[in-house]
């Protein structure tokens, strides 16, 4: 009889010793898993930011590329067409 009672208290202990282990094991994985969701949807936001960035570029490189730009920034620097001719005032000074 005390043997039993001895086995089944072991037996007991050791089944408890045992869910208190995969338990905290669980415990680990699980807030790893978490970690790395959160890092995972950090990652997402930024790419999300990268990309909304590059629309942005690519409109202004558009912009840019326009003739009717080119155009405007040749004339701000003092550039003319072929066969324009440009008449100035030197009177006023």
């Amino acid at each position: 009889m005390k043997k039993r009672k001895k086995r089944n208290g072991f037996v007991k202990i050791m089944v408890v010793f045992s869910i208190c282990l995969l338990s905290c094991l669980f415990y680990n994985k699980y807030s790893g898993l978490m970690d790395y969701n959160r890092e995972i949807d950090s990652l997402n936001a930024q790419i999300a930011e990268q990309e909304e960035y590059g629309k942005e570029l690519d409109k202004v490189s558009k912009e840019y590329a326009s003739d009717e730009y080119v155009e405007k920034y040749a004339r701000s620097l003092g550039l003319v067409k072929p066969n324009e001719k440009i008449f100035r005032n030197y009177s006023e000074k």
